[in-house]
């Protein structure tokens, strides 16, 4: 299946119609944080900790609960 919505937004990206990071802020807030988890580890962003996920800054992400 085209990934044509995909395709769209990173089009988006690169004409400067919307801003690289309010497009990662956006799939940032949609995704679990199991999600971004595994997509920083598939990446090799950083090294993921399991006790990562309870340092975050409660009051500075509170809008992407």
């Amino acid at each position: 299946m085209p990934r044509k919505v995909t395709i769209k937004v990173i089009e988006m990206g690169e004409e400067g119609m919307m801003g690289w990071e309010a497009i990662a802020r956006e799939c940032l807030s949609y995704m679990s944080e199991d999600d971004v988890a595994d997509m920083v580890q598939h990446s090799q962003m950083m090294p993921i900790e399991e006790d990562d996920c309870e340092e975050v800054n409660e009051e500075r992400f509170a809008h992407l609960d």
